[in-house]
């Protein structure tokens, strides 16, 4: 729940509070941003955040923003993606200065049942849902933002499919094998998840040597995912 006493900076569309999650006490916003944020008085920033955003979202629950009527009617209803809400912020600091503040008002929690599904596949789910929206966004950017786009899809590619190789063993080696699929069709050209699907039916006793031949041509396909690029919260 929102704090009483807490308002919506005047000269700002939206407000973004930080969060814990439940039952653990983890911050919701990282990097520059929060550093800023931090350390200005109050611990309240207000800016033009857009291209931060293109970069990655470090809201984790839709229930930590608080958007002016006003903003809404102006841009529109909310896409119907698994994504929506990234969606909307990207919409949102396109146009407008966002607020961002320390004081965490909200608690959330994960459920296995919910749109991002199970833990263990969420780091999947989430660039997955990421992927199209970037690219329907692109439509809306100058040309240097879309340069910036065109990055952060090739890297978040190539980090789903990395991370898909990595944990797809065992019983989730069919469900990696589908996340696959839909990486491939999210993002037909270049075909990076095609060339990593052989990596993922590699026997786990081969993949070493395959590694680091592959390190030897200089590609190493094994480097973990990073939290750089905002969607393993």
């Amino acid at each position: 729940m929102w704090r009483a006493g807490i308002r919506k900076a005047a000269s700002s569309s939206a407000t973004a509070c930080s969060s814990m999650e439940t039952p653990s006490s983890t911050p919701a916003s990282s990097g520059g941003r929060a550093r800023a944020r931090d350390a200005s008085p109050g611990g309240e920033i207000t800016g033009h955040f857009h291209r931060a955003f293109l970069e990655g979202s470090t809201i984790t629950c839709p229930a930590q923003t608080l958007i002016p009527r006003r903003v809404m009617e102006e841009l529109g209803p909310f896409i119907d993606s698994g994504a929506q809400d990234y969606d909307y912020y990207l919409r949102i600091s396109q146009r407008f200065p966002v607020s961002l503040h320390a004081h965490s008002l909200v608690r959330w929690r994960y459920r296995p049942d919910s749109m991002s599904g199970p833990s263990e596949r969420r780091h999947l789910v989430w660039p997955l849902d990421t992927l199209p929206v970037l690219r329907a966004h692109a439509a809306r950017c100058n040309a240097n933002d879309r340069r910036l786009i065109a990055e952060r899809v090739a890297t978040l590619t190539r980090e789903v499919a990395v991370s898909a190789c990595m944990t797809g063993t065992g019983k989730e080696l069919v469900h990696a094998t589908r996340f696959m699929a839909r990486l491939f069709w999210a993002r037909p050209w270049p075909p990076t998840a095609l060339l990593y699907l052989p990596a993922l039916w590699t026997p786990p006793a081969l993949r070493g040597p395959l590694a680091r031949g592959l390190r030897a041509l200089g590609w190493d396909w094994r480097r973990r995912p990073s939290r750089r690029h905002g969607y393993l919260r």
